[in-house]
């Protein structure tokens, strides 16, 4: 069976979430679950989407999130 996590969006995830589409040039939606993987310790993101995949890492507030396609695990 798959996880799925869920989490809850507050002030503080909008906020870093506005910063990193900012400073990354990234859409809402994208900049929101890369905020919420970070606020919650995520480190690695597998994904398929080219865009992400471009942005390669993102370190924001001492914290690092990787994003890379399942065939580079």
């Amino acid at each position: 069976m798959d996880t799925i996590l869920f989490f809850d969006q507050t002030k503080k995830i909008t906020k870093l979430g506005l910063a990193i589409g900012a400073n990354y040039g990234l859409g809402g939606r994208d900049s929101l679950i890369l905020a919420n993987f970070i606020s919650n310790s995520i480190e690695r993101m597998v994904m398929f989407d080219g865009v992400l995949l471009d942005v390669e890492a993102l370190m924001i507030d001492g914290k690092r999130l990787e994003i890379v396609l399942p065939m580079d695990l």
